[in-house]
């Protein structure tokens, strides 16, 4: 019985889990053995995106009937719904301390929601278009959100201000997809018009590679490589050979 038939799939690496969108379910698969362990039932309606929890307890479900979907895996029971935006989410995100969820809006509008209590923390407007992917910093105290669309920009939100750091220009059109690396220092953006681009999340944002994929591309991300787990040094490293490989400097 086939459980991907394509889109996103929401990865969590401490239970080695994975969720992905299955026409109205969402099937969550083991890694290890490659079974799927949950079918969760949908809402008559098509699913936009999905998203595991911390220690995959946990499972959000986005449909184009405008609501999300809060399942306990342990009792695969719904433990509530709620409508999010004006318009389909088409991404979701979970901080690191697994206490709020970030959900991406076709509406042009960021969202983030307190699990636990249920209710809207944020509601973060300055795309001028489709709001496409969204990631947390993965420092518990670095209060901060990436955010991208089809406006060609990135921006870095700061939850505890409520606004926008920084508006990062650098792709061509829609970009796809973001990705923070494991130290916090860096992060990569990737869009639809063939380049990857790398920048440091320090109050400046600088850019500090340009690389060509050559072809569109909707995800990546970075490696957690011993290497870039010690310093910030050889991650840059790594990512200064990447570049070479690939082309043009930043």
């Amino acid at each position: 019985k086939p459980f991907y038939p394509g889109g996103r799939v929401s990865v969590c690496s401490s239970s080695q889990l994975a969720a992905c969108a299955c026409g109205e379910e969402t099937r969550v698969v083991c890694l290890r053995t490659g079974q799927v362990v949950h079918s969760v039932p949908g809402d008559t309606a098509a699913v936009t995106a999905v998203c595991l929890g911390k220690g995959g307890k946990d499972l959000f479900v986005a449909s184009r009937s405008l609501q999300v979907s809060h399942w306990d895996l342990e009792t695969s029971t719904c433990k509530r719904r709620f409508r999010v935006h004006k318009s389909p989410v088409t991404h979701m995100c979970i901080d690191s301390q697994g206490m709020y969820l970030a959900t991406a809006g076709s509406d042009n509008v960021v969202n983030v929601w307190d699990i636990q209590e249920g209710y809207l923390t944020h509601a973060l407007k300055g795309h001028r278009g489709v709001v496409t992917y969204c990631v947390f910093h993965p420092h518990p105290r670095k209060y901060h959100l990436y955010t991208c669309g089809d406006d060609t920009t990135v921006k870095a939100w700061d939850l505890k201000t409520k606004k926008c750091k920084a508006t990062l220009k650098a792709h061509m059109s829609t970009v796809s997809s973001l990705s923070v690396s494991p130290c916090g220092q860096f992060l990569l953006s990737c869009g639809q018009d063939s380049m990857a681009h790398c920048w440091r999340t320090d109050g400046a944002f600088q850019k500090v590679a340009a690389i060509p994929v050559n072809e569109v591309t909707n995800s990546a991300v970075f490696l957690a490589s011993e290497a870039m787990r010690v310093s910030e040094g050889s991650e840059m490293f790594e990512m200064s050979k990447t570049a070479e490989k690939g082309g043009r400097p930043p």
